[in-house]
């Protein structure tokens, strides 16, 4: 149970730290701005919202069959996992940082933060 909260707190880490390079880099260059600008347009933005949680959730089984190749990732494990990585968006939207790519009250993202774990999970389970 431990490796899992550890996983989370290295997912929020990232998550944080990639939110705070992507704002300043769309801030600093031009073009990252247009694409940003273009990935979160009306139409994309709803695409975006479920790529971004689907990458978070295989993100983070990767990043602990990678850290510990010994973690058995049974379905109790996944669902603590996913229980683990919603209660780290909540700490993360708590902190005063303004959400630019995950949002607390997007329902999609949750959602697909679950079939990001679920779905990666499945190769592992055992």
């Amino acid at each position: 149970m431990t490796e899992i909260i550890l996983i989370c707190v290295i997912m929020l880490t990232a998550i944080v730290i990639g939110e705070m390079l992507f704002e300043w880099s769309s801030d600093e260059y031009f073009i990252v701005f247009r694409v940003k600008e273009m990935l979160f347009s009306s139409p994309l933005s709803e695409l975006m919202s479920i790529a971004i949680g689907i990458g978070i959730g295989t993100m983070a089984v990767h990043l602990g069959k990678l850290w510990k190749p010994s973690l058995v990732f049974s379905t109790s494990a996944l669902w603590a996992l996913a229980i683990c990585l919603f209660i780290s968006i909540f700490l993360k939207s708590r902190l005063s940082i303004e959400p630019t790519l995950i949002d607390l009250y997007n329902n999609k993202i949750m959602v697909s933060i679950l079939v990001g774990v679920f779905f990666t999970g499945k190769n592992y389970r055992r």
